[in-house]
């Protein structure tokens, strides 16, 4: 209890996050602006944040620890917040219409048991670049406004939610979308042919720095939780240079749309666990196909080669991009390459790779 009467009295920076720390937050200093306190095991309610009296917290950081009852009222007052990371924690209660009020609002995390409908107010938040509502019990369509109103969302997640009705078309207008999870819900009816209208699934575009939040000299990096290759992974640092689609789990039917194929950057679509029939569009088993055999090419690379590459590229092997290269001449001795993409995080710079390996069949 010592401990936290001890502030500095002008203190603004306050980061304990990825410690031990456990027990109840009892105070903090009025003055703060920054506050880190994610992944402990802090525990009870969150109304100390009531004891910042000056309203001029810019990110507030409470993830990954075990903080219960309903968000209080002052959270509210909080107008210069631009991340607000209350995920994994055991909060509960509806969303409060005044969430509204968050005008600057860049991050909004909240895997918790949230429940009732989006509240429309959320529209006014129109500086959002990441949203995650998954894992709570939230209910009611998806509200068309998400397409219309947040148009800079690169991360949209609203998965394990109780959201029901059709996949709204205007989220087809989020043109910087890279991330769409709407798995474990009950939605029904088709999967929109309008989804080739998200231009960051289609071709290159946002910057990898989309995901890095900067201020006053400090920094917080995005991360999510994704389903990937049949498990579970957490993104922060490569996040921005993920592309995914989600759709499983779900009461959709019909077919899929020759539209979702040009969905070229996407590296990940899961429409596992839905009622839907017919063929697979052509250019889909096209693509599958070459990328299935720059696989199998790449295992007959030799061990040292294998192992040079593998200094550069540490993900799985279904999270590399292939684009198959078919050479000019023509026999059983021609000549075949592949190549494939990678991006990785060094010293704080995004670095591109693009490898080439030549073999004969």
């Amino acid at each position: 209890m010592e401990f936290w009467n001890m502030w500095p009295s002008q203190l603004t920076y306050l980061d304990l996050s990825s410690n031990n720390f456990d027990g109840p937050v009892p105070n903090v200093s009025s003055t703060l602006r920054w506050l880190d306190l994610s992944r402990n095991k802090f525990y009870g309610g969150i109304s100390f944040l009531g004891q910042i009296s000056d309203w001029s917290l810019s990110l507030l950081d409470l993830s990954h620890n075990s903080f219960t009852r309903k968000i209080p009222e002052c959270l509210w007052h909080f107008k210069d917040l631009k991340v607000l990371n209350l995920g994994q924690n055991n909060l509960h209660g509806r969303l409060h219409t005044s969430i509204g009020y968050l005008i600057n609002l860049e991050v909004l995390y909240l895997y918790n048991s949230f429940s009732g409908e989006l509240p429309s107010s959320l529209k006014n938040c129109s500086m959002l670049t990441f949203l995650v509502l998954g894992a709570n019990e939230f209910s009611g369509y998806i509200p068309i406004w998400i397409g219309e109103r947040l148009a800079g969302l690169y991360a949209l997640s609203l998965t394990s939610n109780q959201f029901s009705g059709a996949i709204p078309l205007q989220l087809s207008q989020l043109p910087f979308l890279h991330i769409l999870d709407l798995s474990n819900n009950k939605l029904r009816g088709t999967i929109p042919s309008c989804l080739n209208n998200i231009i960051a699934m289609v071709d290159n575009g946002l910057s990898p720095y989309q995901n890095l939040h900067s201020y006053n000299g400090s920094r917080y990096i995005d991360h999510a939780v994704i389903k990937w290759q049949g498990g579970v992974r957490e993104f922060s640092n490569n996040l921005g240079m993920i592309k995914s689609l989600d759709l499983s789990s779900n009461n959709l039917s019909g077919q899929i749309p020759n539209e979702v194929t040009d969905l070229l950057q996407v590296m990940q679509l899961n429409l596992s666990n839905i009622a839907l029939f017919g063929k697979i569009p052509h250019r889909a088993v096209q693509t599958a196909r070459r990328s299935r055999i720059a696989r199998r090419s790449l295992e007959k690379c030799s061990r040292n080669v294998r192992s040079i590459l593998a200094q550069f590229v540490n993900e799985p092997l279904g999270s590399v991009r292939f684009k198959f290269n078919p050479s000019m001449s023509k026999g059983p001795l021609a000549r075949r390459s592949f190549g494939f993409a990678r991006i990785i995080f060094i010293n704080n710079i995004y670095i591109y790779l693009y490898i080439y390996v030549y073999y004969k069949f």
